[in-house]
């Protein structure tokens, strides 16, 4: 699951977000509707509540590459009752991607566990790969099965997208790209599965759990039972690679796999690859020594709706001084991820 379960954004299953207290963020510079507007620039989207080092680095990646970062869900409080904050992100996804030119590109990554390779990001490009693979929406592929196919059906397995010739064939939710009228019909149908699985009854029939447990149980439904939309897996890593369960098949020289040698534009540690690929990973990765970006601005939605522009020093002060984020890279990796135990 490409979801952080480690940090400072997950609320415990008892906390949720059914009434949200709006909560401006700091060092605001102006209200804006940039999220509406066609960007020459790729948009990525960023379900965060707050900052730590790994969005950090995150940001960072992707401001060196000139992008155009959307932060949401900043400041969300979650209400003793509701419904957990990992369980809205679709929610959350939709409502900003329903905002989107229908045409435009835009990317959303999962926001404490993926960072930017320094392949140039350029639209064109994209697009010719969605064409590519007949599809308005790609999700990532990733190797393991998650919730596994007991989860579902008996029928579920059978009618499961069965053609990648890697052993990358497996949806996972943290990492997607698409056009905006497609990512806003999937998110949307995410966040419905989520409020009431009607996918689900055919599990609830064999005895299974009716209910989408999370957002990615959720997508499974999406792309297996909703053909509103023309969704594919990127089997071939072009786009994503999830790292999960050690990196074992990322160089980390070159910023390619292994074997094929295709170099992806987003590493993700999903999983168990958070703790198992180190933090090193991180501390030496090629974004980190800058000391100055090519853009500063960040969009970012807080809990009340209303879009700002943020600097980015304003969201991580340490973004442009390499010294700093390396220690809080470390410190965050030894305080919350290096004691989560595995699987």
């Amino acid at each position: 699951l490409g979801v952080l379960v480690l940090g400072v954004l997950v609320a415990t299953a008892s906390e949720g977000t059914d009434s949200l207290k709006p909560t401006p963020p700091p060092g605001v510079r102006s209200k804006t509707a940039a999220s509406g507007r066609k960007s020459k620039r790729l948009k990525v989207v960023l379900f965060a509540t707050n900052a730590n080092a790994y969005l950090c680095a995150l940001l960072k990646s992707a401001l060196l590459l000139s992008l155009d970062v959307h932060i949401i869900g900043w400041g969300l409080k979650p209400k003793p009752g509701g419904k957990p904050i990992n369980n809205v992100i679709s929610q959350t996804n939709a409502a900003w991607a329903c905002k989107q030119r229908s045409d435009d590109l835009v990317m959303g990554l999962d926001a404490f566990d993926a960072f930017f390779t320094p392949k140039a990001v350029q639209k064109q490009t994209l697009r010719r790969r969605l064409s590519a693979m007949n599809a308005s929406f790609v999700w990532s592929a990733e190797t393991n099965m998650f919730p596994g196919f007991s989860a579902y059906a008996p029928s579920f397995e059978r009618r499961y997208p069965s053609q990648s010739p890697t052993e990358y064939k497996f949806l996972n939710y943290g990492a997607w790209l698409g056009t905006g009228a497609a990512a806003c019909r999937v998110m949307s149908s995410c966040a419905q599965q989520m409020r009431k699985c009607t996918l689900c009854k055919p599990a609830e029939a064999a005895g299974k759990t009716g209910w989408a447990w999370f957002d990615q149980h959720a997508a499974q439904y999406v792309l297996v039972d909703d053909q509103s939309t023309k969704q594919a897996l990127d089997y071939q890593n072009e786009l994503f690679h999830s790292g999960w369960p050690d990196c074992r098949d990322f160089n980390f020289s070159s910023y390619r796999l292994k074997g094929s040698g295709v170099a992806p534009h987003v590493l993700h540690l999903n999983g168990d690859a958070k703790r198992l690929c180190g933090v090193e990973i991180l501390k030496k990765a090629w974004f980190v020594r800058h000391t100055t970006l090519p853009t500063w601005n960040v969009y970012v939605t807080s809990s009340d709706g209303i879009e700002h522009t943020m600097r980015a020093t304003d969201i991580c002060p340490s973004i442009v001084a390499p010294k700093v984020m390396l220690t809080e890279l470390e410190m965050h990796y030894k305080n919350k991820i290096s004691k989560v135990p595995l699987g």
